[in-house]
């Protein structure tokens, strides 16, 4: 096992950044539409609601193209075939968060 230092690259301050957003949009989910508000406070909040939701959404899957990418680094992978599994592995990943974005994006006109 590498010593390796821990929170030193992008993928660990993305990952760090991401799970505290999650918290924070969590409690504010929470506080706003559990608890009883008014209908015109529920939606102000909606459109920065969705907004942070849709933000986390492409920071995870920042953290997780990084972490993929990092550990190639650090396994020291070139032109094989767990590379190419690597690369597929990221693409999917992209294009799996794009489509859920723009099912989120064209919700409202449906």
């Amino acid at each position: 096992m590498a010593n390796i230092e821990d929170v030193y690259s992008l993928h660990s301050w993305i990952g760090t950044a991401t799970i505290s957003v999650f918290a924070l949009q969590w409690l504010a989910g929470l506080s706003t539409f559990m608890f009883p508000q008014s209908e015109m406070t529920r939606k102000t909040i909606l459109p920065w609601h969705v907004c942070g939701g849709r933000t986390l959404l492409y920071m995870s899957i920042a953290a997780a193209l990084t972490g993929l990418m990092e550990k190639a680094t650090f396994i020291g992978l070139r032109h094989s075939g767990e590379a190419r599994l690597l690369n597929i592995m990221g693409l999917s990943i992209l294009l799996f968060g794009i489509f859920v974005d723009l099912s989120v994006a064209l919700a409202s006109y449906v």
